[in-house]
């Protein structure tokens, strides 16, 4: 799928945020994310502020290619950048996936289940995918598995030492969501739903 067949998807917004694809200004923004004490359970992040750079360069091939867009998060209610997430597998008929959610500990509250409820809403609901996943959460990170666990999409297919291996089937989703849509979350203002 190229990047043409994605133009849909460059700007995305629902009640409590708005995403837009990242530029090269936003590195710096990115990397004071990844480098905050609080909440983080990624990868190391990059050491320097020009690794972050060349992230992006790799990052922009993906993009132009269709593949993914990394988005930054701004919270509707605080009027500000608050985080990034990456839609992923997007040039899978199937599948579609997410990655690398980081949010400032201070953004509203609603944005860590409507960034989740967006993301399901764009994959299934827009682009009409079957499955969501599969991705891996740390085990360690006990705030983000009682939100899955409270919103109810997900399965947890697999647990190691590690990780807790979810996904999201449509069917599960299409079954579960409506509670969720019905408090205001992943409602999608745009792009509209087919």
């Amino acid at each position: 799928m190229e990047l043409e067949k994605n133009t849909n998807l460059k700007h995305i917004a629902s009640n409590y945020l708005s995403l837009s694809p990242i530029t090269l200004e936003d590195n710096s923004f990115i990397f004071s994310l990844r480098h905050q004490k609080e909440g983080i359970y990624l990868k190391a992040p990059p050491v320097t502020l020009e690794q972050q750079i060349a992230y992006y360069h790799t990052y922009l091939d993906k993009y132009h290619q269709g593949e993914e867009i990394y988005y930054k998060i701004y919270d509707n209610v605080q009027e500000r950048y608050c985080g990034v997430v990456r839609l992923t597998e997007l040039h899978d008929q199937f599948y579609f996936n997410w990655q690398s959610l980081i949010v400032d500990p201070l953004c509203s509250p609603q944005i860590g289940i409507d960034i989740m409820m967006v993301i399901y809403s764009v994959g299934f609901e827009v682009l009409g995918r079957e499955m969501c996943g599969p991705w891996v959460v740390d085990r360690h990170n006990l705030k983000t598995m009682k939100i899955h666990h409270y919103m109810d999409l997900t399965e947890n297919i697999k647990s190691d030492q590690e990780y807790f291996y979810l996904q999201v089937p449509r069917a599960r989703f299409l079954k579960n969501a409506e509670r969720m849509k019905k408090r205001g979350f992943g409602v999608l203002k745009f792009p509209t739903i087919n």
